[in-house]
């Protein structure tokens, strides 16, 4: 894209100071920047996204990331097989069923 924008006459300096973001990262974003707060835990939802339609955020200051859960996710949580299909790990059932 950069290549591209300067392809096309954009001044390179500018060029090099665009970001692209993915989207849930833009919505996060939108919200918490011009937000009073300096420190927020942002819940983005929608209906369609890019790969997700359901992301968390943590803003602090000037900063925003996305914790990355899929590995954690996929080694504790569910079972997932070849063909698609998942199963919850037992081990989950039994401590939300203690709850």
């Amino acid at each position: 894209m950069r290549r591209e924008l300067i392809r096309l006459g954009a001044d390179k300096g500018i060029a090099d100071c665009l970001l692209f973001a993915e989207h849930h990262q833009s919505h996060a974003a939108s919200a918490f920047f011009p937000s009073p707060f300096d420190d927020a835990v942002v819940l983005t939802m929608d209906g369609v996204g890019e790969w997700a339609t359901t992301s968390v955020s943590i803003g602090r200051g000037s900063t925003l990331e996305t914790p990355r859960y899929a590995q954690l996710i996929l080694d504790r949580l569910i079972d997932v097989k070849a063909d698609g299909s998942f199963r919850i790990r037992s081990a989950v059932l039994r401590l939300l069923h203690r709850a």
